[in-house]
């Protein structure tokens, strides 16, 4: 039997990388998904890909949703709820480095570049966290919290920074 046989996952950020991939993990488990992203093309595409692994059309809920809204939050939470019934697992995946109009990000970029960054990765895993959490405390649910900022073999560089 399937480890996630009977479980219903909210994988945000998952039309591409780590979210892509653990959307399919989960799909190919058992886990009945709800898979977003911004890209409407590129959800579709990841949809498709599901369903070419076997997994069957009604296991897969795609809703394109801008997070950093409170009616893209809550899209995502009801119309999963409303399609499968419940949640189990709660995946914060989305996440994003944006750069100024210099080119510059980290400390070096402009603070509402900043703030934009900030409110993908930390502020909307805390909202969608609190609208999901009745429905994951009636599951005996679980949340995983992804972060891959600058992820790789090699260090990033966040500009230069000269105190002024």
């Amino acid at each position: 039997m399937p480890r996630f046989s009977g479980k219903v996952a909210l994988i945000t950020g998952s039309s591409t990388g780590i979210g892509k991939a653990t959307a399919i993990l989960f799909a190919q488990e058992g886990a009945k998904v709800t898979i977003t992203g911004r890209n409407t093309q590129r959800l579709e595409e990841m949809k498709q890909e599901i369903l070419k692994a076997g997994i069957p059309e009604d296991h897969v809920l795609a809703i394109t949703a801008d997070l950093n809204t409170e009616e893209g939050q809550d899209e995502l939470i009801n119309e999963t709820i409303e399609k499968f019934g419940k949640l189990d697992i709660l995946i914060n995946n989305a996440g994003a480095l944006f750069h100024d109009a210099q080119g510059r990000n980290g400390i070096a970029q402009d603070i509402s570049v900043y703030d934009r960054t900030m409110e993908i990765n930390m502020r909307t895993v805390v909202t969608l966290t609190q609208k999901a959490l009745k429905f994951l405390i009636e599951a005996k649910g679980e949340i995983v919290n992804v972060s891959s900022m600058a992820a790789g073999p090699q260090a990033v560089s966040f500009g230069e920074f000269s105190a002024k």
